[in-house]
């Protein structure tokens, strides 16, 4: 039998997002995670920071042959949320705005950020409740809402999120592009788990199954020696570009320095 628990917290300490994602040429995937507690404007929040874990394969690498390249982590953005009662308001650039309202009703709107848009969309996004209701995770009960973005939002927030974590959804308002094209990252939701929340994890994968995959696969060289990573000049994260210096950097703590002319 469920139980069912209204007013829950929204997330407890050490909370941890896992996503899946892919793109043209790479795939990977995103961690949410609790990192700290910060005061902004005279409130305490839940710090969390978004990172993202990058594979690229190549086939017949130059110098390697067939590889992955791990890039990652990498730290995407920074958000606060803090909870209060039924709502949770998230800090947009220069003032709290509400994320989530889990006593709305149908109909109910509310505006999520203002934040300037960079594809030719309205710098105020809303949204409005279209359904209510539960649903069951882990044994117990919690209340969701079920969000639309209008049209022309600048940042957008639709789908089913519940009170708990948010869910199987990306929790924090995405990106929008009203006028181009942008190839965004598609985001499949992997696992959850706070202090007070055991594993979630519908898929029944390792929640870094890329990463797991990754090291457990012997990428080596002709001599023995797996390819780590690849960087510049300056040291910084690099791919594979022809006519451009680049360090080869192997798993014995060895690097080669690359320049190929095509």
């Amino acid at each position: 039998m469920a139980t069912f628990s209204f007013s829950q917290t929204w997330v407890s300490n050490n909370a941890v997002w896992h996503y899946d994602y892919w793109n043209l040429g790479e795939n990977g995937f995103y961690t949410i995670k609790h990192v700290n507690d910060s005061v902004i404007a005279g409130q305490t929040c839940k710090q969390f920071n978004v990172e993202k874990h990058r594979f690229t394969s190549f086939t017949n690498f130059p110098g390697v042959g067939d590889t992955t390249i791990y890039s990652g982590p990498s730290l995407l953005s920074t958000k606060f949320t803090y909870q209060s009662n039924d709502s949770v308001f998230i800090w947009d650039q220069t003032d709290f705005k509400l994320l989530f309202d889990f006593g709305a009703q149908v109909g109910d709107t509310w505006v999520i950020s203002t934040q300037a848009s960079n594809f030719q969309c309205n710098d105020t996004a809303r949204v409005e409740v279209i359904g209510v209701g539960t649903e069951t995770i882990n044994g117990n009960s919690y209340r969701y809402i079920e969000l639309e973005t209008s049209d022309s939002s600048g940042w957008i927030l639709s789908g089913r999120y519940n009170e708990r974590f948010a869910g199987n959804i990306f929790p924090f308002p995405k990106q929008e592009v009203c006028n181009g094209i942008a190839e965004w990252d598609i985001l499949t939701f992997k696992c959850f788990e706070d202090d007070d929340f055991s594993l979630y994890n519908p898929s029944g994968e390792d929640c870094e199954y890329d990463l797991a995959l990754y090291l457990s696969i012997d990428q080596l060289t002709p001599n023995g020696k797996k390819l780590v990573k690849i960087v510049d000049q300056l040291g910084k994260p690099a791919e594979y570009k022809p006519n451009t210096l680049l360090f080869y950097i192997y798993s014995d703590g060895s690097s080669e320095k690359v320049f190929r002319v095509e």
